[in-house]
């Protein structure tokens, strides 16, 4: 049988749920951003593209110029 919080702890919850998720938020997008920092500088280190379809120059081209915005 479970006991429920009390209205006081219930408030607290409440209280810290928006925190929460602002946090898993702000979190969520600075794993996003280093992930996208370390392909730019992947794609920045990457000298020849030579090999590569046209397609795939043309996207790593792309990229460089975003980068430099």
């Amino acid at each position: 049988m479970s006991v429920a919080p009390s209205r006081k702890e219930s408030d607290l919850i409440k209280e810290l749920i928006p925190w929460a998720r602002h946090d898993a938020i702000v979190q969520a997008f600075n794993e996003r951003e280093k992930e996208r920092r370390e392909i730019l500088e992947m794609v920045e280190n990457f000298q020849d593209a030579s090999f590569l379809p046209e397609g795939a120059r043309e996207i790593i081209g792309n990229i460089g110029k975003k980068s430099r915005d």
